[in-house]
């Protein structure tokens, strides 16, 4: 009878006895029966002292009954009678120590351990035994699919030190997924990037575990410093990040980029009607790169950039930045000549025209009719949008631009926001996530939290559509549609995403259709 080697040897015989020369084993065997399913063990022992003594008896009556056989006849049907009987009582005995057989816990977990092993350890055997159950016989004969395979996810993400909020909430939207994707084929294997010392280390400790895809790390510092790393390896990292600086192939940024949100705002402000921008920025990378982006939309389309403010990140005077922006001082000026002028010449008409410009504080109009806000958190948009009216930039005149730095839920209670344009994630498909993941975690996710929960399903989705992790399956030309909406890898690891926009109105959100 065939046996499977596996990792233990579980040796496939009868649990009936043979032969006598079997009464020679003096240690137990582990061993599976053929009368039950595969795993189910028994357990095979010599016989006792009594019955060796026993089995004596019945040699020493045999060769009485040669020596005897030609006196009494009848004596020796009586003592084979006896014999049989013996010998019956025997058999009975080793049948009940079968039945009352107890199943050994390691041999259980080994069992279960076969049944999930792949098919190459037992595939060279043919299954001759009818017994063995039609899951088993089915393990072996199917050829091997990607979905039969574990699923190994590796995560980065700042699990301690200063940014452990963000990273806690990425690792609950993920979780949130993989709950949500109801795949029991899918290991989780996370390590913390708190302590950036270790980066390198847990990198290559992900590769060890043979991980089919990593997700992370959030901060572009921390992806710049495994990019070289990544370069001569064959997993594809699927970052949280914005920055296309950082990409590279098999290196992905997965956050909504500066690039699509500032071609995506102009563009629709161009559509309906405005021509001449301005811009607010932080004099940092954020803030170059943002007026790099809208200096390449101007070069090809019919607007231009009239202004630009670069303001000092650490000690920001948002007064002089609105000052600077209107030319308010310049505009005052002209004020005064103004007046002088109508001063001179004297009508009725004149002095009506002083009468209502003696009210103002400046004269004359902007240069631009639409501004571009960049800032780097939500408090430096509440407070310049607060300023900027009193140096005669009016939202009622001037169309207010931003990005996804704004969309926090206090952007409709900002009286200097309302008729302003931003772009974001698409809120509504967002909606149902953030009731989710309130409703199990007790807070809010953050705002970036989404990218882990798309991440973590696309993983999920291409391994149960039987396609390896690779840059030709996370590149497809139709991309994909998330919670965030849609969006498309390239090759070169930058990501496409098309952005909602949002109109802000008398403390309420409009989506804009564009």
């Amino acid at each position: 009878m065939p046996y499977f080697d596996v990792s233990f040897l579980l040796i496939l015989v009868s649990s009936h006895r043979t032969r006598l020369e079997e009464d020679i084993m003096f240690k137990a065997l582990i061993v599976t029966s053929a009368r039950f399913p595969i795993g189910v063990a028994t357990t095979y022992r010599p016989d006792s002292t009594f019955s060796l003594l026993r089995q004596s008896l019945i040699n020493l009556i045999s060769k009485l009954l040669f020596i005897i056989f030609s006196i009494k006849n009848s004596i020796i049907i009586i003592i084979v009678f006896v014999s049989l009987i013996l010998v019956g009582c025997e058999t009975t005995q080793v049948q009940t120590k079968t039945n009352a057989i107890k199943i050994p816990e390691t041999t259980k977990k080994i069992s279960k351990k076969n049944e999930v092993e792949t098919k190459k350890t037992v595939e060279d055997y043919t299954v001759e035994d009818s017994t063995i159950e039609d899951s088993i016989v089915k393990t072996i004969t199917e050829p091997y699919e990607v979905k039969n395979k574990v699923l190994k996810v590796g995560i980065m993400l700042p699990l301690t030190g200063e940014h452990y909020q963000i990273g806690n909430s990425l690792l609950n939207a993920s979780q949130l997924a993989l709950n949500k994707m109801q795949n029991k084929n899918v290991k989780f294997f996370v390590r913390d990037t708190g302590d950036e010392d270790n980066l390198t280390k847990i990198f290559y400790d992900l590769l060890n575990e043979e991980v089919d895809i990593i997700l992370g790390p959030v901060f572009s510092n921390n992806i710049i410093k495994i990019q070289p790393l990544a370069k001569d390896e064959n997993v594809q990292i699927v970052t949280f990040s914005n920055n296309t600086k950082v990409a590279q192939e098999n290196l992905y940024i997965f956050g909504l980029t500066l690039e699509d949100e500032i071609q995506s705002i102009l563009k629709y402000a161009t559509k309906i009607g405005h021509k001449k921008f301005a811009a607010i920025l932080p004099d940092n990378d954020y803030g170059k790169r943002i007026k790099n982006e809208i200096e390449k939309f101007h070069y090809n389309h019919s607007s231009q950039l009239v202004k630009t403010i670069m303001y000092n990140t650490n000690d920001p005077d948002f007064y002089k930045i609105a000052k600077n922006i209107s030319d308010y001082e310049q505009r005052k000026i002209n004020l005064g000549l103004k007046i002088k002028e109508l001063e001179a010449l004297n009508t009725e008409a004149s002095k009506k025209e002083i009468k209502r410009i003696k009210n103002l504080d400046t004269y004359g109009d902007l240069q631009f009719d639409s501004l571009f806000i960049g800032v780097e958190n939500f408090k430096q948009l509440s407070v310049i949008s607060s300023i900027l009216p009193y140096y005669d930039v009016d939202p009622k005149k001037i169309q207010y631009l931003g990005n996804s730095v704004w969309n926090k839920d206090s952007v409709i209670k900002e009286p200097g926001l309302n008729n302003s344009l931003f772009t974001s994630f698409d809120n509504e498909s967002l909606s149902s996530f953030k009731q989710e993941y309130i409703e199990i975690f007790k807070q809010k996710p953050h705002p970036i939290a989404g990218l882990a929960y798309d991440a973590v399903g696309l993983a999920i989705s291409l391994h149960e559509r039987e396609k390896y992790i690779n840059i030709a399956s996370l590149t497809l030309k139709e991309g994909y549609i998330g919670i965030l909406g849609k969006f498309k890898f390239h090759s070169t690891g930058n990501i496409k995403r098309i952005p909602s926009i949002y109109r802000v109105k008398n403390e309420k959100l409009y989506k804009m259709e564009y």
